[in-house]
């Protein structure tokens, strides 16, 4: 099934759910341009011989003459647990609003304020820190550690709830101090580090409500003091020893070019000679990598969660230090490269000005050329726009605003990601079409563990060679005939893997059915030790970028002959997964999932089903007009036996839904634009290179906002897909055999009252409002992967059925991983686990990870295109369009509350454009959104259109 189908599903919702937090960029504070960031960590001081505190069996810690000589000795004395007068508590009673105030310069970094939430590609910096927890809930008592930039904090968290939907956890700091943050800017975490019991007896208010209150906190904040300065205690000699091996140099790949990996465990074990770590010795470890910026970079996906680090390449780590060493220096190929470059641009500006109309076009940019330390400077500059987590030193910031305020050609207010990316354009280094987020997507994806299937097994017999692929059909045997049962295979206008369809089978009880699902079977010649599936794992889906499309397997032709209907005139060998249904109940009576040949294919797009069927179509806007670029589309007619066939299918799947949408199913979704491109895929002769080009026009285009609303072809397939992931859980829970299953807690919101009338104000397929998910202020628990069944509260799937994902096994690697233990439970039924729930909780880890990254990185590539297409609109056919704009009378309806704007008197607060199907984020004076209400509607005007890896659509008060 075409992957937009899937998004008349629950699903979708995640893509708005999952937020993206704004850190300190250029953009907020131009104060510092002057700063150079250390490329060196600072070295510790040395401590003690015996340590700064030692802890004796009572528990109390003894303070080191070292500490002595620079603490009072009422500080000493409260280290070593020794009881305190009230008159000098070492805690600072916060007071009402001024709270914040009392907060130490580091600990106001973390306070969590209204800029800490913002959606995914309405980022203002190229910081992803929703990558860091992913909603990760902390239980009370867990000792966390916080860090932005290089700024570094400690607290226990006392309490979690929900802020505009997201979680939020209260913490008590080392200075007592009761301060919200967000989970995203924890880092590390050390559960159970204060017992629950005394969790409780601290409270929760900003001024301890008492004497007891205060004393408890005391006590709480004491061990994390004396955790920290155990923390610098151990961390000096392991900096001073990866110093002393050159670690960088040992663990860097040897090429000068190429990143490489190194996960936090890894690192330790060889920092540290051991295998087992306490949690000091592996948070020092962090430590010591996060400071040394300059040579490892913090992945950008959960990182507090799997720490993983990419090393830098030695040629990325030269061009920094040339940069820095060229401003300290003073050299004159700085201004050199100043002055070409404001050449460059004025020339190149004025070339390109009246091409929008051109198809796109790269040449050389004729008598001009860069001297190395110029591409020096270039690779330095491209570097610095791309994705990065906030909580190391930006080792690029300064020097790249100092290098583009010098030409004089930028808003002197704005050198962030955004205008360094523009900056690369007008000096056509990149092409003003070039996607950053495709960019980007070899660096989201990590190393998947090796796969290791049950060596004793019938899919690897001892005469195959493990590297090669199937030579013969091995469940041949067992395939069951469909004969010329028709089977529909549904699907959108240039869907490109057509991997599933669907028939209907009518029994001799008019209210039961059979509804059969069959999937295309590309593990009749893929073995699972083939070596092209280690890179899928790591890939783990498709992805379908606007401008190209990246296979799961791009150089294993084979796998692309399964998709169905492919070969006219032949059978199709497919996995069928069967389910029979009580049609008045929709109740599943029995399932069967078994090896298949299909032999009447017939192909049928989704609008023809609505059209035959008089479901409601799925209505598509164009803003901007139509586009020419797409052929005229006719509709299909449907035979008459075809079409009862469909009616049927209808009618089961209606049953499907209502018994779901009673057992809890729920989803919304906005309206999001998409945009097609042609040519598709863009040739690499149009990207960006590091010689000087001249680039013209665009590529031609279509903009359009697909609209969700009612039962239509699309929720008729997604459906029975359903049915078929709930078949498969049950086949493999009947046997015993673990199997990777998607698992969704139950909903939150504001209030039990508010959550009942959410679910009351579902449609017939359990669709809501999504401004009214906002108002009730309802928010989903992150999901997981679980060997054994369990419930999906949004799907409506209950606890002892499970769902699980098999029904695209073209385009993603979970669902090639439960066909090939389906064939080996088939084949060995007394030894039916091919891969133990070990190595399967280990490969649904990493596959979650890849998938989180990929569709991240897929709705950011639409975003991306959607806001060059406006702002393409807005350079180009806007001035000579002669119908009504489609950019004035904009409206905005608030989909959050007002928050203030880091080191600004300003305010902003999202906003989806439905006329353009995009969030945005609206900017006013203080005040001036104050009286703006969830759901407001408010005149609005594009301000500005920033492109980058994080795109965003900057607006103003009309």
């Amino acid at each position: 099934m075409h992957k937009r189908a899937i998004q008349t599903l629950p699903d979708v919702s995640s893509s708005f759910r999952r937020t993206v937090a704004r850190c300190r960029s250029s953009r907020a504070n131009q104060n510092d341009v002057d700063k150079p960031p250390k490329l060196r960590s600072n070295t510790p001081r040395a401590p003690s011989k015996h340590g700064l505190v030692s802890h004796p069996k009572d528990g109390r810690g003894l303070v080191s003459q070292q500490l002595r000589n620079i603490l009072s000795p009422t500080a000493c004395g409260w280290l070593e647990g020794k009881a305190l007068k009230s008159h000098d508590t070492p805690i600072d009673k916060p007071h009402g609003k001024r709270h914040i105030a009392h907060a130490s310069q580091e600990e106001a970094e973390f306070v969590m304020n209204d800029t800490s939430h913002q959606d995914s590609d309405l980022g203002h910096s190229g910081t992803d820190v929703d990558a860091l927890q992913d909603h990760n809930t902390l239980p009370v008592g867990t000792l966390v550690k916080l860090r932005k930039n290089s700024t570094i904090s400690f607290g226990v968290v006392l309490d979690t709830f929900l802020q505009k939907r997201q979680q939020t956890i209260t913490i008590l700091t080392k200075r007592g101090e009761v301060l919200p943050i967000s989970p995203h800017d924890v880092t590390f975490s050390v559960p159970g580090f204060v017992s629950a019991e005394k969790i409780a007896e601290c409270g929760l208010s900003e001024v301890p409500a008492s004497t007891d209150e205060t004393r408890a906190r005391a006590e709480v904040a004491r061990p994390v003091l004396l955790f920290q300065v155990e923390l610098e205690h151990v961390q000096h000699p392991l900096t001073q020893k990866a110093r002393d091996i050159n670690f960088r140099e040992l663990v860097a790949h040897k090429d000068r070019n190429t990143w490489k990996t190194i996960a936090l465990s890894e690192a330790a074990e060889l920092l540290l000679g051991k295998r087992k770590f306490t949690d000091i010795e592996l948070m020092a470890v962090q430590e010591f990598m996060l400071d040394e910026s300059l040579h490892f970079l913090a992945h950008t996906r959960r990182f507090s969660q799997h720490p993983v680090f990419w090393i830098r390449p030695q040629q990325a780590i030269e061009d920094i230090e040339f940069v820095w060493d060229s401003f300290r220096r003073k050299a004159p190929a700085l201004k050199t490269f100043i002055e070409k470059s404001r050449m460059t641009i004025e020339t190149l500006r004025e070339r390109r000005t009246g091409s929008w109309g051109e198809p796109p076009t790269r040449r050389p940019f004729e008598g001009f050329q860069w001297t190395d330390d110029d591409r020096t400077i270039l690779r330095f500059l491209i570097s610095s726009i791309e994705l990065r987590l906030g909580i190391q030193e930006d080792l690029y910031r300064v020097a790249r605003a100092l290098l583009i305020k010098a030409t004089g050609l930028y808003d002197p207010d704005c050198f962030d990601e955004h205008t360094t990316r523009e900056f690369l354009s007008d000096l056509g280094s990149i092409a003003p079409w070039e996607d950053p987020v495709y960019r980007a997507m070899d660096k989201e994806l990590l190393p998947p563990p090796k796969i290791e299937p049950n060596s004793n097994t019938p899919l690897l017999s001892s005469a195959f060679s493990p590297s090669k692929l199937y030579a013969h059909d091995i469940v041949e045997s067992l395939r069951h005939d469909f004969g010329n049962l028709p089977v529909f295979v549904v699907d959108d206008w240039g869907a490109e893997e057509l991997d599933d369809g669907v028939s209907i089978e009518r029994t001799s009880n008019p209210e039961q059915v059979w509804l059969h699902v069959h999937i295309a079977d590309p593990t009749t010649r893929l073995p699972p030790t083939h070596p092209a599936c280690q890179d899928a794992l790591r890939q783990a889906q498709s992805r379908y970028f606007t401008d190209r499309t990246i296979r799961l397997f791009q150089h294993v032709d084979e796998v692309a002959h399964f998709s169905l209907g492919s070969r006219p005139g032949e059978p199709d060998v497919a996995m069928s997964f069967s389910t029979l249904i009580d049609l008045p109940s929709g109740r599943t009576i029995k399932t069967e999932v078994r090896p298949s040949i299909i032999r009447n294919v017939q192909q049928i797009k989704y609008d023809d089903v609505d059209i035959a069927l008089g479901l409601t179509p799925r209505l598509v806007q164009h803003p901007f007009g139509v586009s020419r670029q797409h052929p005229e589309r006719v509709p299909r007619s449907i035979p008459e036996d075809q079409l009862q066939d469909m009616k049927l299918l209808v009618e089961v799947t209606r049953a499907l839904v209502r018994r779901r949408v009673s057992q809890g199913a729920l989803f919304w979704t906005f309206n999001i634009a998409e945009v097609s491109i042609s040519p598709r895929p863009l040739s690499d002769d149009l990207r960006g290179v590091l010689t000087p080009s001249e680039f013209r026009g665009f590529p031609s285009a279509s903009y359009s906002i697909p609209l969700v609303a009612g039962f239509n072809a699309r929720q008729m397939i997604a459906e029975c897909m359903l049915s078929a992931g709930r078949a498969a859980s049950r086949f493999f829970a009947e046997r015993g055999v673990p199997a990777v299953r998607r698992i969704l807690g139950p909903l939150t919101a504001n209030s039990p009252r508010s959550l009942a009338e959410a679910f009351a104000a579902r449609n017939e397929i359990g669709q809501l409002d999504p401004y009214q998910i906002i108002h009730a202020g309802v928010a989903t628990p992150a999901g997981t992967y679980s060997t054994e069944p369990g419930p999906h509260h949004m799907l409506g799937i209950l606890r002892d059925e499970g769902y699980m994902k098999v029904t695209s096994p073209l385009r993603r690697f979970d669902d090639l991983i439960a066909h090939w233990q389906i064939k080996h439970a088939l084949l060995s039924p007394d030894r039916p686990i091919l891969f133990d729930a070990t190595w399967l909780s280990r490969a649904a880890e990493s596959l979650e990870l890849a998938d989180l990254s990929g569709r991240r990185l897929e709705e950011r590539s639409n975003g991306f295109w959607a806001r060059a297409y406006i702002k393409w609109w807005m350079e180009g056919p806007r001035k000579t369009h002669t119908g009504e704009d489609p950019l004035k009378n904009l409206t905005g309806r608030v989909v959050d509350l007002p928050s203030g704007v880091t080191f600004s008197e300003a305010q902003r607060i999202r906003v989806f454009v439905e006329q353009l199907g995009l969030m945005g984020m609206l900017q006013a004076e203080a005040g001036d959104l104050a009286h703006l209400s969830m759901g407001d509607e408010v005149a609005v005007d594009i301000k500005r259109v920033d492109l980058g890896v994080i795109s965003a659509l900057i607006l103003k008060l009309r």
